[in-house]
């Protein structure tokens, strides 16, 4: 696990200044404490730092092929790669390490176009052709390692995040104000588009070739979908995703380092950390959970039951609102694009405390979108024997919700009472999206002093439009998977962890789970009503009966009862009028009406006040100050 930068002057053909490649490469020194390297070549510079996870002593980067002809840098880890290397031998490959790195390499050598398809993992790299001098950006197939360009005068900027990019001086940078709507929408950017003008992402499953004729992206991979009437019933479901979900657990158990896991208390965590202990039970694993003071959104005491079920070596790691401060300004500073799901804090805490002890942790992320965790499918099911209202009736419906008070606690009935009547006056599909929104249209128009006609709601509607099956539920899945979690859930795991040097890897975004999952029936895997069927009736192989019957309760931060109580201060300082009068696009009264809603227990405003303390950080950080960080 790497990161990388580099600068290719395919337009003008002239000398890159290994100055600006050094000056990039530092700034993501946390992705990579380990080592670094560097490569140049007429118009090419490239720079490289390295988290040591496989073969430490080996894997230096950049690696250039022995013909001379082929330079590799590349973040990530191949978990077949083992397998790929003895293929690779037996065709006459003599290896010089044994990093995972050099097998990519190899196989850039000996198989040329297509290598990518062969590649079992999570990654992102650069090839250099010298021969042809090109340079080919890959991006594994749902794009769980994060790569940014910037096309410039000369040719491209390329980096693992957008901070090397931004300090090289090679391109100039402004708001991209369609992508902050979509973050007051959603609480995080979608597609390639970043809040930069002119930096983009390379979408997962892509590659972009440079070379003297110019640029072309080419989409390698991409998620079947099949109708239900094509998913015959399987009968030994059971077994077959336990299976799969066993080797996703063994590949990623794979490292020259300590491996540990983040256990939350739930379902999915849980059932990773059983799998663990079943594969190595004579290992002792190390667990980290975050605590809370507040009972309402406190798991810990799960997770320590878990962990004593499991003999795991467990730690919880207490947060509090001092942590949230503490570590506010390098939360957005780390995360480089926009993203306020509050789950970013606790996750860069985890990270930070417990760098000292692994190099690499699991997670459960992902079961949810692939197994049908969350309650708005649910809303979805109840929600499909409403017909479509006028707003007119909606309207007077919330009217007469204002009655009910906002308790501040974990998403409470008011919250998802609101939310939910809200989204009746769309189709289905809008409804969907609808209930994971931030900020309604209404309210942006309102918060912004500008006019946008950019509709946020164009990504889930496309996602939904790209899904080529029959089944509602299925496409509702499949928009969560492609649009929330590849967006949000992937890019906060990557750079939260990294931020801190930590590999962290994700057994339910398995390249063979994912694909076998959606070929299953989905009324094997949710009838409407129940949530994880299918991970629940395995869990009961490895679990107390106890456990699996608690109810889902959902990760989340105490911070509408602490905007409210300790860091009722922190907003007014950090939401101030004077910091907002930097920023003439956004109305200061509304964001007074927003924060004062919220103390007054009106209405629960918290992701709302997350999200404008984002940006407004974010904005002096990026747009105000950047040139003198």
């Amino acid at each position: 696990m790497c990161g990388f930068v580099g600068v290719f002057n395919y337009q003008t053909q002239s000398f890159v200044k290994k100055d600006v490649v050094v000056k990039m490469n530092q700034l993501i020194t946390h992705r990579g404490p380990d080592d670094e390297g560097y490569f140049d070549d007429d118009f090419l510079g490239l720079g490289f730092k390295r988290l040591s996870v496989i073969d430490v002593a080996g894997g230096h980067q950049p690696m250039t092929s022995d013909c001379g002809r082929y330079t590799l840098v590349f973040n990530g880890e191949i978990y077949n790669y083992k397998t790929l290397r003895k293929g690779l031998e037996k065709k006459g490959y003599t290896f010089r390490t044994n990093s995972d790195s050099e097998v990519v390499l190899a196989l850039v050598v000996l198989e040329g176009a297509g290598f990518e398809l062969k590649l079992d993992g999570m990654f992102a790299m650069s090839v250099y052709d010298s021969e042809h001098k090109t340079v080919t950006l890959y991006r594994d197939r749902l794009g769980k390692k994060p790569l940014f360009y910037s096309l410039t005068a000369s040719g491209v900027v390329f980096a693992s995040e957008i901070k090397p990019i931004l300090a090289s001086g090679l391109v100039s940078f402004d708001v991209n104000w369609s992508v902050v709507s979509d973050f007051f929408s959603l609480g995080y950017t979608v597609s390639e588009q970043t809040p930069f003008e002119g930096v983009k992402a390379l979408l997962g499953g892509h590659k972009m070739e440079f070379s003297m004729s110019g640029h072309r992206t080419e989409k390698w991979w991409s998620l079947d979908v099949y109708s239900e009437a094509n998913k015959p019933v399987v009968q030994d479901l059971k077994s077959q995703v336990t299976s799969l979900l066993e080797r996703s657990v063994q590949k990623r158990m794979v490292a020259d380092v300590d491996v540990g896991i983040y256990l939350s208390g739930g379902l999915d965590s849980s059932l990773l950390a059983a799998m663990v202990k079943k594969q190595s039970p004579l290992k002792k694993l190390k667990a980290y959970t975050v605590g809370f003071a507040s009972e309402s959104y406190d798991e810990a005491e799960q997770a320590r039951e878990i962990a004593e079920h499991l003999n795991l070596e467990h730690r919880v790691i207490k947060m509090g609102p001092e942590d949230f401060v503490n570590n506010f300004t390098d939360v957005v500073y780390k995360s480089d694009g926009l993203i306020a799901n509050p789950a970013i804090f606790a996750n860069f805490l985890l990270s930070k405390e417990s760098r000292s002890e692994i190099k690499v942790a699991l997670n459960g992320g992902g079961g949810d979108e692939l197994f049908f965790g969350y309650d708005t499918y649910r809303a979805d099911k109840i929600a499909s024997y409403i017909p479509k209202l006028p707003s007119s009736v909606v309207h007077l419906l919330l009217k007469g919700c204002s009655w009910l008070k906002s308790n501040h606690k974990r998403l409470g009935l008011k919250y998802k009472l609101v939310k939910f009547i809200d989204a009746l006056k769309f189709n289905r599909v809008k409804r969907h999206y609808w209930w994971r929104t931030v900020f309604s249209d209404e309210e942006k128009k309102r918060l912004f002093l500008f006019n946008s006609s950019h509709d946020s709601f164009e990504q889930y509607q496309k996602a939904f439009s790209d899904f080529s099956g029959d089944d509602f539920f299925e496409s509702a899945s499949y928009a969560d998977l492609n649009v929330w979690w590849v967006n949000m859930g992937l890019y906060q795991g990557d750079s939260m962890s990294m931020a801190n040097g930590i590999e962290l890897r994700m057994p339910f975004m398995d390249n063979d789970l994912i694909e076998a999952v959606y070929r299953l029936p989905r009324k094997q895997k949710f009838n409407g009503w129940k949530l994880k069927t299918v991970l629940k009736e395995i869990s009961y192989d490895f679990l107390p009966k106890h456990i699996l019957e608690r109810p889902k309760s959902g990760f989340h931060l105490p911070l509408a009862q602490w905007y409210t109580e300790e860091l009722k201060d922190f907003v007014e300082e950090k939401l101030s009028e004077e910091r907002l009068s930097k920023i003439p696009q956004l109305n200061t009264q509304e964001v007074r009406n927003i924060i004062d809603e919220h103390l007054n227990f009106k209405f629960d405003n918290s992701f709302k006040i997350t999200c404008l303390l984002v940006f407004v950080e974010w904005h002096e950080l990026f747009i105000q100050n950047f040139n003198e960080k």
